[in-house]
């Protein structure tokens, strides 16, 4: 059976359950369609305010090798101009602050509470109430508050 992850990544028993409800809900909302491309300077500004917020060490950038965008617990991989935009960079750092915690669980209740912090705080309140909409309408587990 091939792997489903690419990395080196905490609980990888753990079924990842609502993988496919948390990306439909992200799809619906509409902060997801900026895709404004930052610069290598600005995502590494993000990655580093974001780590600091977090209280985790800054992950690793990738940018070259891969045909996938992903995040271990050190290292967030963003190969393509698309994958640089700041919804993109929010949900796999939110994979970062996830995989250091522990309660590692890629996209359960955990890691959806996170990201929901996550937005709130860099994107905004507004675009945070529409993704927690989002997920009560896709029935995505959360732990925010």
């Amino acid at each position: 059976m091939q792997k489903s992850w690419m990395g080196d990544i905490p609980n990888t028993h753990v079924r990842d359950y609502q993988r496919k409800r948390l990306y439909d809900a992200e799809d619906s909302c509409m902060f997801w369609g900026n895709t404004e491309i930052l610069t290598r300077e600005q995502v590494e500004s993000l990655i580093q305010k974001i780590s600091e917020w977090a209280e985790v060490s800054i992950p690793t950038l990738i940018e070259d090798g891969h045909t996938l965008a992903y995040a271990t617990k050190d290292t967030i991989s963003l190969p393509f101009p698309i994958t640089k935009t700041l919804p993109y960079i929010i949900h796999e750092m939110s994979h970062v602050i996830n995989y250091n915690g522990s309660n590692a669980d890629h996209h359960g209740k955990h890691f959806a509470g996170k990201y929901l912090e996550a937005v709130e705080e860099f994107i905004g309140s507004k675009e945070a109430t529409e993704l927690l909409k989002a997920f009560r309408r896709y029935k995505v587990s959360h732990t925010y508050q």
